[in-house]
């Protein structure tokens, strides 16, 4: 076709009764591209609703929940007791509770684990700087249950259990002092 017989065909579809019904069908297909783009908007609206409501990782990122402090003062107020005590079994007995508080932290922290050990072993360093010391603490209250018989000063007693209160800082258990 030569764009002569183009523009012959083209003017005839919009002379006399034929160019009338073109119109009206332009007007209308018009119309329906309006109401399907605005319908395929609403869509994509709802689906990208619907993915956020549904897939985690397209949700934003809340802040993470404090944890719950309050759970912690009354234990650790033991431990500073059995701390303050003239009895060595006192000493020991704060350091075992000052263990079995910190594991709770990680219990509640939603770290894996059957033991506490475990659970450090999966403890991300970044999140608890003084891992290395917690291990530490930790082997001193495994060798205050294992060993009776050892002798134990109230100075090794203070030195772990600031050690696992350092932790509980870190994770937010513990109030800075």
């Amino acid at each position: 076709m030569t764009p002569d017989q183009i523009n012959q065909f083209l003017s005839f579809l919009h002379q006399g009764r034929v160019g009338e019904v073109v119109s009206w069908l332009e007007v209308i297909a018009g119309v329906l591209s309006a109401f399907f783009f605005a319908a395929f908007v609403a869509v994509a609206i709802r689906y990208r609703q619907f993915l956020i409501q549904t897939s985690p990782w397209l949700t934003p990122p809340s802040e993470p929940a404090s944890p719950p402090r309050d759970l912690m003062v009354a234990p650790w107020q033991q431990v500073e007791e059995k701390l303050a005590s003239s009895s060595p079994s006192d000493w020991k007995l704060a350091v075992i509770l000052a263990d079995t508080i910190f594991d709770d932290a990680l219990k509640d922290s939603k770290v894996e684990g059957e033991t506490l050990g475990e659970r450090l072993r999966t403890v991300d360093p970044f999140k608890l700087p003084s891992l290395n010391d917690v291990w530490a603490a930790h082997k001193v209250r495994n060798r205050l249950a294992h060993e009776t018989g050892e002798a134990f000063s109230r100075e090794e007693a203070r030195h772990a259990v600031g050690l696992f209160a350092r932790g509980l800082r870190e994770l937010g258990y513990l109030e800075e002092d």
